[in-house]
């Protein structure tokens, strides 16, 4: 049997500590070398912590209180100190030589009250491409059980993945349309590619957070939602992630935690 231990949250545990009075994490440095994408030359290494950018949302509500969704996030831009930082495109040359976007999903259920609604991720998993020619098209399904429609993506390669979602969570508070959202997820794992990528730390983090805010959907039937979202590494302290560990467990919105 292999142990593991649980170095990060997902972009939605890491929402919800804030949302419960949590400062928000100092986010940890990364380097990046645009120069290991086929076709962009004359780039340096530069050092980000966080990727800023827009994602697309197919949800189902597939029982009383239980939904799937599938969605994709393009990256904008890179960030640095803390994401107060923006870098700009002839630096990092996302945007302009390349693309870099990133498909992800999940299961889970949702509850609902006088307050609004909350949303518990249960299994989830996401995939980090390069888009080398920078043509790539995305189309959401039907329905949130349905794949998202990659087109034009002959030149795009696998960068990272995960699928252990540690933790997910989203809020719409009652009488709005909008709301916020996070997932968590572990075992973030680099593919050969990606590690010419992503150079710095090696090895690399063991984690991914990725947060956001969503636009206007009603929760029934079939929805397609947009918004936009945040993407970073972190690996918290034990201590940390029991603290905010405990906070969600208050709220009733800890996710599963896979056995090992």
């Amino acid at each position: 049997m292999k142990t593991k231990i649980i170095k990060t949250l997902s972009a939605g545990a890491l929402f919800m500590a804030s949302a419960a009075g949590f400062a928000a994490p100092v986010l940890p440095d990364f380097v990046v070398t645009p120069g290991s994408v086929p076709g962009v030359t004359d780039t340096a290494p530069f050092t980000a912590d966080k990727i800023t950018g827009n994602y697309n949302e197919a949800f189902t509500v597939t029982g009383a209180n239980t939904f799937i969704t599938k969605a994709y996030w393009d990256a904008g831009q890179f960030v640095k100190n803390d994401g107060a930082t923006p870098l700009t495109a002839k630096l990092t040359q996302l945007g302009n030589s390349y693309g870099l976007y990133a498909v992800f999903d999940s299961v889970g259920t949702f509850a609902t009250s006088a307050d609004g609604s909350v949303f518990t991720g249960g299994t989830g998993s996401i995939k980090i491409y390069i888009d080398a020619a920078l043509d790539t098209t995305k189309a959401l399904g039907a329905t949130g059980a349905d794949d998202i429609v990659i087109g034009d993506n002959a030149d795009d390669y696998l960068i990272a993945t995960s699928d252990y979602l540690i933790a997910a969570a989203g809020t719409q508070s009652a009488g709005l349309a909008n709301g916020d959202f996070k997932f968590v997820f572990g075992d973030f794992t680099l593919t050969p590619e990606g590690a010419s990528f992503f150079t710095s730390p090696s090895p690399f983090y063991f984690g991914l957070d990725l947060a956001g805010q969503f636009n206007s959907f009603e929760i029934s039937g079939n929805q397609q939602i947009n918004g936009s979202a945040d993407a970073w590494f972190g690996v918290p302290e034990p201590a940390g992630l029991a603290l905010i560990g405990f906070a969600l467990s208050g709220l009733g919105l800890f996710g599963r935690r896979r056995k090992s």
